[in-house]
């Protein structure tokens, strides 16, 4: 039986796939959650332990790993009017981790006396972490399918690739995977591409169902993603308005059924949180963190935008030629792009209203992470705009600067704060900065340890060199969720039908 070669989206797919097994020898260490990630984690922990939503016992239980700062806070002490644990996150990421932590426990029933365990032994952490880091994966492999079909297939795998190691997400999928970006990037993924399926014209009933639940589902990881709402609503309204105007009565209907479906679907979805702030606030519909929390006037739009200290453009450069390749994919399809640009002035309106803009204690403007859809399509947009062997040039020249540069902030960005530091958190919320020229300068002064920082903490091929014991333990929870989640997403590529041409131009 002769076997015919793989076809380039086949190649395209197993290089993803080898990057990142290559990122995840160098970079992934599971960290025990703490701080914010402690409370996301006690969503998935009280949901499996315990079956019940009250969280103060499993925020207790990250007092051993969380750090001394941590457990000094006491936070279990911070009761709402409810009685309940005051947390101010959200529940959507926490649900990607609890299919893991029901199979580890009932695995280790047979192992280990069943009262002993805690849901912060290796097996667990590192399962849910590695879950977080195999999302960012998939989403990248289903933009990677669907880049492939609307441009040239080197443009669309240099895109991809460059995106895996330019953005913040890296720190949040192999360092810090008990955070919510790494799902948020996953589920807004999903909600782009279902979108993009429809985005001339009202969805079908049962594809508009899909697309309000899984907006709904977004909002459950990350509030802040019901500004995606006005995806399918401006694309049905610009439909709509473009109708002739004997048709528009006629149009109405369509348009009206796809709205109200969508609509409808999200806040079936959304109404699990509605129900926790109900249960937690004593109230449907709340900001947990307090109304000074938010100003609705975006006055820290400059800082968002620029400062050194965790700014867009300092920490996140490939945001602006990515920026630059919507601007020329709007001349050839406005009705795709438009909506998309008004989704990220919303991201920055949200963004620079609240006044911890920098992000709390993370790690670079994390907060934008959630548009990586945005910015894939805009950056392979910009490399598919050039000429075929000037694309090859500049792609690899842009991709080998934005990732030195990722790279080293990602060594030495939080610990010697570079660019700034936190000064106070709530309720003042205070930040220093420095300049741009002593931010620059110090990027410069590290590309001297870029061989000493290839392999970073405690990764695999570390603890390798080290010889440390939990490396076997690890290996074996890396077979079972890898293969777990291969699976699965082999069901989503596989049910994802996207016409691949050999070289589509951007502009269908």
């Amino acid at each position: 039986m002769k076997i015919g070669r793989p076809s380039k989206l086949t190649i395209g797919a197993l290089l993803i796939g080898g990057v990142f097994l290559l990122q995840a020898i160098l970079l992934y260490y599971p960290k025990a959650p703490t701080w914010d990630a402690a409370f996301y984690y006690s969503y998935a922990r009280s949901l499996v332990f315990d079956g019940d939503i009250n969280l103060v016992n499993d925020i207790v239980l990250a007092y051993p790993t969380g750090g001394e700062h941590f457990t000094s806070k006491q936070f279990h002490t911070d009761l709402t009017t409810t009685g309940h644990l005051q947390n101010t996150f959200a529940l959507g990421a926490a649900l990607f981790w609890v299919p893991w932590l029901a199979l580890a426990r009932s695995a280790e029933l047979f192992l280990v006396d069943p009262g002993s365990l805690t849901g912060y032994e290796v097996p667990f952490i590192t399962g849910a972490a590695l879950i977080s880091a195999l999302l960012v994966l998939i989403a990248f492999l289903l933009l990677y399918r669907r880049l492939t079909a609307y441009f040239n297939w080197s443009s669309a795998i240099i895109g991809v690739l460059t995106l895996m190691f330019t953005t913040p997400l890296l720190h949040y999928q192999f360092h810090n995977g008990f955070y919510s970006h790494a799902a948020s990037a996953f589920i807004v993924t999903l909600c782009f591409l279902w979108w993009w399926r429809s985005y001339d014209k009202p969805m079908q009933p049962r594809a508009a169902l899909v697309m309000g639940g899984l907006l709904g589902f977004s909002m459950l990881v990350r509030w802040q993603h019901a500004i995606y709402v006005v995806l399918p609503g401006l694309s049905v309204l610009w439909w709509w308005w473009r109708q002739p105007g004997a048709e528009k009565r006629q149009a109405l209907r369509p348009a009206a059924i796809s709205l109200l479906l969508t609509a409808g679907s999200l806040l079936l979805v959304f109404s699990i949180q509605l129900v926790l702030w109900k249960v937690y606030f004593d109230s449907w519909l709340t900001i947990p963190q307090g109304d000074f929390y938010v100003d609705y006037r975006p006055l820290w739009l400059l800082p968002t935008l620029f400062s050194p200290f965790r700014g867009l453009l300092p920490w996140m450069p490939v945001a602006l030629p990515a920026l630059i390749g919507l601007l020329l994919l709007a001349r050839k399809n406005p009705y795709l792009v438009v909506p998309l640009f008004v989704v990220l002035l919303l991201a920055l309106y949200v963004n620079a209203s609240t006044r911890d803009w920098f992000g709390g204690g993370g790690y670079g403007p994390r907060r934008f992470t959630s548009e990586l859809p945005i910015w894939a399509l805009g950056y392979t947009a910009l490399l598919a705009a050039l000429a075929p062997r000037l694309r090859v040039w500049v792609g690899g020249l842009l991709a080998a600067l934005l990732i030195v540069h990722q790279w080293i902030l990602l060594a030495f960005g939080i610990p010697e704060e570079l660019g700034g530091r936190v000064t106070s958190m709530a309720p003042t919320y205070t930040w220093e900065e420095t300049t741009w020229t002593e931010f620059g300068r110090s990027l410069l002064a590290h590309i001297p340890d870029l061989p000493t920082i290839i392999v970073q903490g405690e990764s695999p091929l570390w603890k390798w060199q080290h010889n440390i014991p939990t490396l076997r333990t690890e290996l074996l929870v890396w077979v079972i969720v890898t293969v777990l989640v291969a699976l699965c997403c082999g069901v989503i590529i596989r049910l994802w039908r996207v016409d691949t041409g050999s070289e589509p131009d951007g502009s269908g």
